[in-house]
């Protein structure tokens, strides 16, 4: 028994306080998920509005996927079209989910149980309602094998067995139409050209109203002319039909599955025929170990020939493989000789660096400015260092005692004698120091200044 959904626009929901598109039924203890699931699955496009005369060419979207509960892999069965105004003179889409579990399945396949009359509903003019148990699912009887509606449309039935054919090459398939083809019968002849193993592996929509991102259905019809085909065309690995212009291709290569669809007479598979057994080759038998044989002494030497064909002779071992510790006196040697080579190299760079200081120095010795400059820098340092002596401080008058009487030295009564002025010689300037000395002091200043 298969559990069923129906989603549409109805004044009243299924839910308390839900109006517009809702759902209006569905089977009891539905799992909430699950019913999310179907209702995003419920979307649909219209072609022509309902008021248009063309409304009937709005194409019906049959579209069979599959969906993981727990651990178990559910199938959904789905018929979304066209339902004219709702009850706001708007227009109306009816959607009619029906989920399969994995012992339902029926042998004919999905697209073939979706062609079943009065499985699917068209219209709901009902009140919202909970269906107590399941959809009983029929069991069609099996159809020709003979594609009559593909032969009808494109020219040539073997365009079903093409399409047959991809699922075998897991490949998937775009099929683009026009308005007012319906692409379910001509998906339903293809999959009956498959096994009853694979036909519910194949997932599907008729009418695709946008590219799926993670490649949901493996077969999409998409209409001719729209955005979506144009994508569709860029698809690198996929097949890709065009029912507009397939009849002025060139007919498809002969195969099983395009040899059936022209048919409809299954080719039963070849059994392969039995090699012929070829006979192992002949063993020879293993000669019996003769006796030595005794032969004439050749220079007084006496010879054993003895006949054994099975002894192999052993070959002597050449090279540093022949034993491990012929490889490890070959690696040890190997290591001696890097070490003396980056020693050489040590060295003798080394001696080019101290030769190269060796000559820096003597040309820099050898210029008069640094010979100067050496010379008084060391006669600075050889000289002893002169102190100089701290200036006396005089010493403070005693404190005056306002108190006491002052005492005046008494005034001698000699007469004051007239020291002769004598003729002081000047004081020489200083003479000017020179330009050797001024730069012996800057050095001598420097090297104090480091100190």
């Amino acid at each position: 028994m298969a559990q069923e959904l129906i989603y549409t626009s109805a004044p009243r929901g299924l839910l308390p306080g839900s109006s517009g598109f809702c759902t209006v039924a569905r089977t009891v203890g539905m799992s909430p998920v699950l019913v999310g699931h179907l209702e995003s699955r419920s979307g649909y496009r219209h072609l022509f509005p309902p008021q248009s005369e063309k409304a009937s060419l709005n194409p019906v979207n049959w579209s069979h996927g599959t969906v993981r509960s727990g651990q178990s892999q559910l199938h959904i069965l789905s018929r979304i079209a066209d339902a004219g105004l709702d009850y706001t003179k708007r227009s109306n889409v009816i959607a009619h989910h029906l989920v399969l579990g994995p012992n339902e399945l029926s042998p004919c396949g999905p697209a073939a149980l979706l062609a079943e009359p009065d499985l699917m509903r068209t219209q709901w003019d009902l009140t919202p309602t909970e269906f107590p148990t399941g959809r009983p699912i029929p069991n069609p009887p099996t159809r020709s094998l003979k594609c009559v509606h593909w032969e009808r449309i494109c020219g040539d039935a073997g365009w079903g067995g093409v399409l047959a054919e991809s699922v075998l090459q897991n490949r998937s398939a775009c099929v683009l139409f026009e308005p007012g083809t319906d692409l379910l019968p001509l998906f339903a002849e293809s999959i009956a050209l498959l096994p009853e193993s694979l036909r519910w592996k194949v997932t599907f929509s008729t009418y695709l109203r946008e590219m799926p991102t993670g490649g949901t259905f493996l077969w999409k019809g998409i209409l001719a002319g729209t955005p979506e085909a144009e994508q569709a065309k860029s698809n690198r690995g996929t097949l890709f039909l065009d029912l507009t212009t397939i009849g002025r291709e060139s007919p498809p290569t002969e195969s099983s599955f395009v040899k059936i669809a022209r048919t409809g007479v299954a080719v039963p598979p070849q059994k392969e025929k039995p090699r012929d057994a070829v006979p192992p080759p002949p063993v020879s038998p293993i000669p019996p170990r003769s006796e030595p044989v005794e032969v004439p002494a050749i220079q007084g030497d006496t010879y054993e020939i003895v006949d054994s064909p099975l002894k192999k002779r052993k070959r002597p071992r050449v090279g540093p493989w022949s034993s491990r510790y012929d490889s490890q006196a070959v690696s040890a040697e190997k290591e001696r000789k890097a070490r003396r080579i980056f020693f050489t190299i040590i060295g003798l760079t080394s001696l080019v660096i101290l030769v190269l200081l060796t000559l820096l120095c003597d040309e820099l010795f050898n210029s008069g400015q640094m010979r100067k400059g050496v010379s008084q820098s060391f006669g600075s340092l050889l000289q002893p260092a002169t102190k100089t002596p701290d200036p006396v401080k005089p010493n403070p008058p005693p404190p005056v005692n306002p108190d006491e009487p002052t005492m005046e030295p008494p005034k001698s009564e000699e007469p004051e004698t007239e020291v002769p002025k004598t003729d002081v010689p000047e004081p020489l300037p200083d003479p000017q120091p020179t330009e050797e000395e001024l730069e012996a002091q800057r050095l001598q200043e420097e090297e104090a200044r480091k100190k």
